[in-house]
């Protein structure tokens, strides 16, 4: 079969790209080095020198970079392009946020042992810890390998022969088996699925944006830090489609505008926070949503102290009580398709790992920090609050931690905020509830009803 595969390679794939880097991201998945495996722009557009990205060794950052040619023949014309190709897209991925630590190359070209040396050493050189280069000879290896059977029919249309097929249900028999009996999570999820939408239907009682540190800080490591967490529904519901939430440094803060630091223990974290919500004003009479001023309404402000360090940080929005009451609430189905956009300054930008969010005992999404970029405010960004909040941010800080700047995290290409959606992902139950068990006597309990 080698040969076939070798032919194939060649020209089968001949201006598909989508498929190509399709079947490059499946030998990437066949490598136990890599994980978080994930097209970038299959079906075209500017990729900034990445066409897939990845983790290595579950905590390095991969781009992979797919280089084939039409009718590939192994010229010295032909190398040449693949030689500038990787040359121009190693660079480009080191210009992307964040800095990639590895870079990985597809290439239907073979190779000479000299030449993927040379151009892996100037990639070395230029600032990547890995190189690794698959050109059509290692992939063929791998096509041809057990493993890379169903890959290979699959993109390159090989049948396995008898022998290979003998040897692939040797060695994948047991597994078959057991993925039959794992299509009974499909309806698990599904279950799930359901319940979720169920249980969307109750009041919001709590809404937390947490942001998960990089590893745990003292209050004299973490330093003087701000969050600020705005949130727009999709549309207004019990008077409220703006959600806003400061949290920073010093326990009292937001109490007394006049109090700039914790006065807590020094070796204490303390944290205060304050929340808003809005809805537009006389938006009917506004030409454009745009145009709309928002009132903000103040709910209220919380603070905590005690922590000898601190893992995470988050903003709590805490709306329905589940001990008393009245009027109208937002529900939980309400953040459906809700967006939230942060700032926070930029000493404390490289401390957060990642972001969650949690309402009413879910999980409701995860993002890497990776998956945002992040860049300093313009003037524009930095008054888009209206009175009184610009007025209680201004107050809120001294002169000497204004120094240290806001920052925006945004979402990369995704656009400036990022968007909860139940449509494409089912939010995961952090905790399943307890069965109430029937007393031993089962017949008494029938009897007494």
């Amino acid at each position: 079969m080698g040969y076939q595969t070798q032919e194939k390679l060649k020209s089968y794939l001949d201006t598909d790209q989508l498929n190509r880097e399709r079947l490059c991201l499946s030998i990437m998945q066949l490598d136990g080095r890599f994980q978080n495996i994930r097209p970038r722009h299959p079906r075209g557009g500017p990729d900034g020198g990445r066409d897939i990205e990845a983790t290595y060794n579950s905590n390095k950052i991969v781009y992979a970079a797919v280089g084939f040619v039409n009718s590939a023949n192994d010229s010295k014309e032909q190398k040449n392009r693949i030689f500038s190709k990787f040359k121009d897209d190693s660079k480009n991925a080191l210009k992307s946020a964040p800095k990639p630590d590895v870079f990985v190359f597809f290439t239907n070209i073979d190779l000479t042992i000299k030449e993927k040396e040379k151009l892996s050493n100037g990639s070395l050189k230029i600032g990547f810890e890995v190189v690794d280069i698959f050109d059509r000879e290692v992939i063929r290896s791998i096509l041809d390998s057990v493993n890379g059977f169903s890959v290979r029919q699959q993109y390159l249309n090989i049948m396995m022969s008898e022998e290979e097929q003998i040897a692939f249900f040797s060695k994948w028999g047991n597994d078959i088996n057991n993925l039959i009996s794992d299509r009974m999570l499909g309806v698990e999820e599904k279950i799930d699925r359901i319940l979720f939408f169920q249980e969307a239907q109750v009041p919001l009682e709590t809404f937390t944006v947490k942001f998960i540190l990089n590893r745990p800080y003292s209050s004299e490591e973490l330093g003087h830090f701000r969050i600020l967490t705005s949130g727009q529904l999709v549309e207004e519901s019990a008077e409220i489609q703006h959600l806003l939430w400061l949290v920073g440094s010093g326990a009292n803060r937001f109490k007394n505008s006049d109090h700039l630091h914790s006065e807590g223990h020094p070796k204490q974290v303390g944290t205060g926070s304050r929340a808003w919500v809005g809805r537009f004003e006389d938006i009917e009479r506004d030409r454009s949503i745009f145009d709309a001023k928002i009132e903000w309404k103040s709910i209220g402000s919380s603070s905590s102290v005690g922590y000898e360090s601190y893992s995470s940080v988050f903003c709590k929005f805490n709306h329905a009580s589940s001990f008393f009451r009245y009027g109208k609430y937002l529900t939980l189905h309400d953040l459906d398709y809700s967006r939230f956009a942060f700032m926070v300054n930029e000493s404390f930008v490289s401390k957060i790992a990642s972001v969650e969010f949690y309402a009413n005992g879910y999980l409701l999404d995860h993002h890497n920090s990776w998956d945002f970029e992040e860049r300093k405010t313009t003037s524009k960004e930095e008054d888009s609050t209206n009175d009184p909040v610009s007025i209680f941010l201004d107050e809120a800080f001294s002169s000497k931690e204004k120094q240290d700047e806001w920052m925006v995290m945004s979402p990369g290409e995704r656009g400036s905020s990022l968007m909860i959606c139940f449509s494409e992902r089912t939010p995961r139950k952090i905790y399943n509830s307890k069965r109430i068990d029937l007393p031993s006597d089962d017949n008494n309990v029938v009897n007494n009803l």
